[in-house]
């Protein structure tokens, strides 16, 4: 069901998808991708679950680059219409730089702007660094909220995606710096933090049939997910007490 346009000065991509879940439950959805010369594109997706659909999260993920972003000035548009200026943190940020999204804009080069605009629901933004990814990310759901959760059936699920891109382009970039660069050696820095790996009841097994595999990983720590709401009981925390004997690091 896929259709595809191209215009002098515009395109449109439209095509229709279905997920399945547990137990037959089922999402299909409609989307739309359209882009104009005026600089402008426009990904627009309706959801509509057959049955009730659980889910964690459903809808858009938008990565910003955190090359030449980080640290810079940017333009937050919040779900109640306020406007912030402010900036994309430069050192790791732990928490979510900005809440309750509804826009943000930043200059692409010198005269050169974007703005992505996301409507449909309330947006939020993290950084992936804290995950060892080169990106910020701007998803759809609050974390505050709970999950998972579930989509009614027959109700419309919308969510529209609006890039535009606008100012001068012909303004000239930065011309490049003809200096060498050069990298010398210093003291050693602080030690990196622990590096962990999170271990699932269904994963305890699996786990100490490969203990050879978890040493050569060489995690300093085990972190142990343990959630009463799905079911876990206490044969997982005896299964995890197996593993943090065998494996005898930090947990």
């Amino acid at each position: 069901d896929l259709v595809i346009d191209q215009g002098s000065d515009t395109f449109t991509v439209s095509y229709s998808a279905s997920y399945v879940g547990p137990e037959g439950s089922r999402l299909d959805f409609r989307a739309t991708i359209e882009g104009s010369a005026d600089g402008q594109l426009v990904f627009d997706v309706s959801a509509l679950p057959e049955s009730d659909f659980e889910t964690n999260r459903c809808g858009f993920c938008i990565l910003h680059p955190i090359a030449g972003l980080a640290g810079s000035q940017v333009t937050v548009e919040h779900t109640d219409g306020s406007m912030v200026e402010t900036k994309l943190p430069d050192l790791i940020d732990p928490w979510q730089p900005f809440k309750d999204l509804r826009a943000i804009t930043h200059e692409v080069r010198p005269g050169v702007t974007a703005e992505c605009r996301m409507e449909g629901d309330a947006f939020e933004m993290e950084d992936q660094r804290n995950w060892s990814d080169a990106s910020y990310k701007t998803y759809v759901r609050p974390l505050a909220l709970p999950w998972p959760y579930m989509l009614p059936a027959g109700e419309m699920l919308r969510q529209t995606i609006s890039l535009r891109v606008s100012g001068d382009g012909k303004v000239p970039a930065a011309a490049a710096t003809a200096e060498p660069i050069r990298v010398e050696l210093g003291e050693a820095g602080p030690a990196l933090p622990d590096i962990g790996v999170i271990i699932y009841p269904d994963e305890v097994e699996t786990a100490l049939a490969n203990l050879p595999t978890l040493s050569a990983l060489g995690p300093q720590q085990l972190m142990f997910h343990y959630d009463p709401t799905r079911g876990h009981g206490l044969d997982a925390l005896q299964s995890y007490a197996r593993l943090a004997a065998a494996y005898p690091v930090k947990t």
